[in-house]
């Protein structure tokens, strides 16, 4: 149906209704998952999603990045992606006026001597050239090969820590409901702290950064025992919109 131009959003009600589903399904139709914990919403989600529509800008957005060979691209946010020889994609769907959207990728380099300079080519292309038209062409990202301490050494940047920090809470949180249904109560804390300790290494005195590893180590006993299934539903949702870089509605991030 996406093939044909026909987006799919998909809506949870209640308890009842397989969340993983139905955000597998949205992802693959174009559209947005949301979830609707009270009947008031349902006039408001729907009217934001119909409004949606009429302000898209771009139609079927993706980012493309060329890399050399001896380079591996992942993606590490849940966009489709597909790659084909030196070329990867990832579909980011449409995007409305104004949207602000966020992807991360994991770049794996092959080896390199020291000094030596490597490069992707990254673009942002949609279904009907809106993006090229309005100016965003191709930009090469390089980087230098360097010993231990040179590498080492370099400052952090934090706003590429911080959302990495904020993706992987957000799986774990998603990974926790499934573990929580399933009685695996002390699986899902360990994996809550595991990524919280992940997060507070590098931390340092970043308040964001620290911020979002104590909500997880917070957050442990809440999954130490069986949950509510309206509680894991939320949990779920709100993992899924700052995934995807949408609000605490599920509506596009402005």
């Amino acid at each position: 149906m996406r093939a044909c131009g026909i987006g799919t959003t998909t809506f949870g009600v209640g308890e009842d209704f397989d969340e993983a589903l139905l955000q597998g399904m949205a992802d693959a139709g174009g559209g947005h998952f949301s979830y609707i914990e009270r009947p008031e919403q349902i006039t408001d989600l729907i009217a934001s999603e119909v409004g949606e529509l009429l302000e898209i800008v771009a139609r079927d957005a993706a980012i493309e990045l060329t890399a050399p060979d001896g380079m591996t691209i992942r993606p590490l946010s849940p966009y489709l992606f597909e790659q084909s020889g030196s070329r990867s994609v990832l579909l980011l769907g449409d995007l409305v006026a104004e949207q602000h959207l966020e992807a991360v990728v994991r770049i794996k380099f092959g080896y390199g001597t020291p000094d030596s300079e490597v490069g992707i080519l990254v673009g942002a292309t949609d279904r009907d050239g809106t993006l090229a038209a309005a100016g965003f062409a191709p930009v090469a990202i390089g980087w230098r090969y360097a010993d231990d301490r040179a590498n080492d050494a370099q400052p952090r940047d934090r706003s590429v820590d911080r959302r990495v920090a904020a993706l992987f809470a957000a799986r774990a949180r998603q990974d926790a409901v499934k573990l929580n249904r399933l009685g695996d109560y002390r699986e899902a804390v360990k994996e809550f702290r595991e990524v919280a300790e992940k997060i507070r290494f590098y931390a340092d005195r970043d308040p964001e950064l620290n911020a979002i590893w104590h909500a997880l180590r917070d957050e442990e006993a809440r999954w130490a025992a069986p949950a509510p299934e309206m509680e894991r539903k939320v949990a779920f949702a709100a993992a899924s919109y700052s995934l995807r870089s949408r609000g605490p509605e599920g509506k596009a991030g402005r």
